[in-house]
């Protein structure tokens, strides 16, 4: 929910060097009069990432190709839910991003868990904790975009941020 996003956000905001930004509550519209809301997108000198944010408790097992998800509670809860695979809702907003970009740059797909959940059983290389996200995103070159093409990224994107009323 909200507070996983927030948490979310404070984290990278601590990340952030001159002229790189994190742009949240982002909503693009699709061609079917549709639209995806996106919880973040991190423009840096180390790329492009969208980020969805889930607060999902439990033990989560699943695999990028799978529709679905599983979450269960505990080992012995006979409780299942079916959730959708949130690297492939989170591929379609990249997609959406790029389009918007002209195809003109790559978009990192990442999924970020901000509870103890337990998820060892999904095989996705971008399913993260907060934690191992920064110490992922501490390790990535600083020559994916210049100033000049962060500066192009974001005023494209900018006109997509949905005006929150408190």
């Amino acid at each position: 929910g909200i507070k996983g996003e927030q948490k979310v956000n404070h984290s990278l905001r601590l990340l952030l060097k001159q002229n790189e930004y994190l742009l949240s509550n982002i909503v693009i519209p699709l061609e079917n009069e549709t639209f995806c809301e996106i919880d973040c997108i991190l423009v840096s000198n180390k790329g492009i990432f969208c980020i969805e944010t889930k607060s999902w408790r439990g033990i989560i097992s699943g695999r990028n190709k799978d529709n679905y998800w599983v979450q269960t509670y505990s080992k012995r809860s006979v409780t299942k839910n079916k959730m959708y695979n949130p690297v492939m809702q989170n591929q379609n907003h990249c997609s959406a991003i790029e389009e918007k970009l002209n195809y003109k740059y790559p978009v990192d797909n990442i999924v970020i868990f901000t509870n103890q959940t337990n998820f060892r059983c999904i095989q996705s290389k971008s399913v993260f904790t907060i934690d191992d996200f920064k110490k992922c995103y501490s390790y990535l070159e600083n020559n994916q975009l210049t100033n000049k093409q962060i500066i192009e990224v974001v005023d494209k994107l900018v006109p997509f941020i949905a005006n929150v009323i408190a």
